[in-house]
């Protein structure tokens, strides 16, 4: 959701120059299959960290001539390696990860509904819980998710992809490292900044909130406004039916 940490990348450069989602994008095809996988599949899809994290070859659905990512309810986890469910970067290790264990299974959309005493993979909200699928129309994303696939069976950890967002940042030159008051270290841009980015490039193609509500699996309809808004898309449609 949108709001005082919203900051996706920028969908244009100055004149002549590439943007930062150009950059980006150039630098995840120049990084090892798993940059790159998880690099295109963040900016043309929004899905979060530990989705990608899950992402499977079951997800890949052709769809004319292109494909769509069938995004499940829920999907069994074998990331972890042991009993604390750390690993999870190479093989299936056949447990649930660290993630799928500590989120919890009591709210009311999901009891009674999980196999495996709830130890899987399942959408942040209800409202993904449903299910949904993410069209994707980039040629560069539609190969590396069939080639990886083709090689591998699993793609990280949650931890593992957002550690190799800010490897596919800083080989594009756009990554910014702030310190927090405490001392902390805040990176950007991250899996969620790349979300907002995503949101916001639906927004300014002109997709309507119910549109973009599906497609990112939103709980309200409001969180899909708020992208249009901040994207200025309403103005600039106003100017265009208006000035």
């Amino acid at each position: 959701m949108p709001g005082s940490s919203y900051r996706p990348l920028d969908t244009e450069g100055p004149p002549g120059e590439p943007s930062q989602v150009d950059l980006f994008r150039k630098a995840s095809k120049r990084g090892p299959p798993l940059e790159e996988l998880i690099g295109l599949v963040a900016l043309d899809s929004g899905l979060r960290a530990s989705a990608i994290a899950h992402l499977s070859s079951d997800w890949i659905q052709p769809h004319g001539e292109s494909f769509l990512l069938d995004v499940p309810k829920f999907q069994k986890c074998t990331l972890g390696v042991d009993n604390s469910g750390k690993g999870g970067d190479t093989t299936k290790g056949g447990v649930p990860c660290y993630d799928c264990k500590k989120r919890p299974t009591n709210q009311d959309w999901l009891l009674d509904r999980l196999p495996d005493g709830g130890d899987c993979w399942r959408p942040k909200s209800e409202a993904g819980y449903k299910g949904r699928t993410i069209p994707i129309k980039e040629n560069d994303t539609q190969q590396i998710l069939l080639s990886y696939f083709d090689l591998n069976d699993i793609v990280a950890s949650r931890g593992t992809v957002c550690n190799r967002v800010k490897n596919i940042a800083r080989r594009a030159g756009i990554e910014e490292i702030t310190v927090d008051e405490n001392g902390g270290k805040q990176f950007w841009p991250t899996t969620h900044d790349l979300r907002d980015t995503y949101g916001n490039r639906l927004a300014r193609k002109g997709f309507d909130r119910f549109e973009i509500m599906a497609t990112m699996g939103h709980a309200s309809v409001e969180q899909a406004q708020d992208y249009i808004e901040l994207s200025g898309r309403e103005t600039e449609a106003a100017f265009d039916e208006k000035w």
